[in-house]
């Protein structure tokens, strides 16, 4: 009777933890990005779109901060607050040149709870936009559901672990129970 109990006890064990072997179930590096697009034109700063991508953003530190960034959360707290130079002076060799009425692109660091990001200027403090990102990161999502940040729902590692754990306890459970049960009185 034990070693029926026991060989269904693997063969159970088998079934749950052999279609999870092989699987890459949480990538090794799951670094992101949010990159948000802006449009500016003389003192009008425009948000054009937000975008979620796998990688590490530039943690640089500029000390011509035309502007000032604010990283904010879901829950309106400051994540990050950061000096953005003003995109539309490009330093060469020769000196500089101004461009009005560009495009520009700012990355900050993914949370999962990032709502948006503010640009301000430095010197007013002065709100000059407000980017949402919730799309962004609810488009990242619907594209990679497997990703840890993005999934509702536990991931399978955890769900066949606590199987396992669950089972082995039964399976203790038995064989003591059926142990005490045929052990004569005495």
């Amino acid at each position: 009777m034990k070693t029926s109990l026991l060989s269904i006890g693997l063969l159970v064990l088998l079934v749950l933890v052999v279609p999870v072997m092989g699987q890459d179930i949480i990538p090794n590096d799951t670094t992101k990005t949010i990159i948000l697009h802006f449009h500016i034109n003389g003192d009008s700063v425009t948000f054009l779109d937000s975008r979620v991508v796998y990688g590490h953003s530039s943690d640089t530190l500029d000390i011509r901060d035309t502007f000032t960034g604010k990283q904010e959360g879901t829950d309106k707290t400051l994540i990050r607050k950061f000096g953005i130079s003003d995109p539309r002076i490009t330093y060469m060799d020769s000196g500089t040149k101004f461009s009005d009425d560009i495009n520009f692109s700012v990355k900050v660091p993914f949370t999962k709870n990032t709502a948006g990001l503010s640009i301000y200027d430095t010197k007013t403090n002065q709100l000059l936009v407000r980017a949402d990102t919730t799309k962004g990161i609810t488009d990242f999502c619907t594209t990679h559901p497997q990703d840890p940040d993005c999934s509702r729902n536990p991931p399978l590692v955890l769900l066949v672990g606590a199987g396992v754990i669950i089972f082995a306890g039964i399976l203790i459970g038995v064989y003591f129970f059926k142990k005490k049960k045929n052990k004569p009185a005495g």
